[in-house]
């Protein structure tokens, strides 16, 4: 449908190339890139516009391509080789897009990113640093990442374990949450909450001011629902359950007295 009112405003003339470009630049951040280079294909065989302004429209979307795409992993990896402690906190990803990308996996693609393997090791460096008085403002980076965060296993996990060790006893940390607006305190706490054991620690209680323990304990309370709502979960939790002591060593829940029955959870 975006297609189709593009194509309208380019017969408009002149005086809908503005809103042209407005609508490109709207793709652009929708990453329909093919779909762009089509649409612009398009109009050219339609309006027959100049070639300087379709020469303009490549050239921006271009630059924004560059825009979604401008993390140098390069720099972060030979501060991190050479132990330039400095030059790796500042090149260490400020927000959750990047760090997935250096870190995760690449769901596209279907294969790990490119220091998918060495993520914990890059994680510990991290947060070493930011422990470090000198590097106490680079502390907000660990909250910039955890906005719009999502759980995800291997190294995103293992940053989200990071994240709720610091939240839980660091009240720096705690005071850099505490300066944020509504709706990014919203979002740390959801990807805070975002994991498959769900639970409220009573460290929160301990560290937590009043106003924020709220905040926390209303975003913690609509999870829950929503995941005590979720029909996998409630079959799961109808279920007869047997604790069962396996030669694995671990106590597992099991759908039936014996070990050799279907495991419908671990008892951590």
């Amino acid at each position: 449908m975006l297609l189709d009112i593009l194509k309208r405003k380019a017969s408009a003339g002149k005086s809908g190339m503005f809103l042209l470009a407005g609508g490109i630049l709207t793709l652009i951040k929708m990453r329909k890139i093919i779909k762009i280079m089509k649409v612009i294909l398009q109009i050219y065989k339609i309006k027959k516009i100049s070639i300087s302004i379709l020469l303009i429209l490549i050239l921006l979307i271009s630059c924004n391509i560059n825009a979604h795409n401008d993390f140098d992993i390069s720099k972060l990896k030979k501060a991190y080789l050479e132990k330039n402690d400095e030059k790796f906190i500042e090149s260490f990803p400020g927000n959750f897009g990047n760090f997935k990308s250096v870190f995760g996996w690449n769901d596209k693609l279907d294969k790990p990113n490119a220091l998918y393997d060495e993520a914990n090791e890059y994680i510990d460096y991290f947060f070493k640093l930011t422990s470090e008085s000198k590097y106490n403002n680079y502390k907000i980076k660990i909250i910039n990442i955890a906005i719009d965060g999502k759980w995800e296993a291997d190294g995103v996990n293992y940053f989200h374990k990071k994240l709720q060790a610091i939240t839980e006893s660091n009240n720096e940390f705690v005071l850099l949450l505490n300066g944020l607006d509504e709706n990014k305190i919203n979002s740390f706490w959801n990807f805070y909450f975002n994991k498959e054991n769900l639970q409220y620690s009573q460290k929160l209680n301990l560290i937590l001011d009043k106003s924020m323990r709220n905040k926390s304990m209303s975003i913690f309370e609509k999870i829950k629902k929503e995941k005590d709502l979720n029909p996998e979960n409630i079959a799961r939790n109808e279920q007869t359950k047997f604790e069962v002591f396996d030669k694995d060593g671990y106590t597992n829940l099991r759908a039936d007295k014996n070990s050799s029955s279907k495991i419908i959870d671990k008892v951590v």
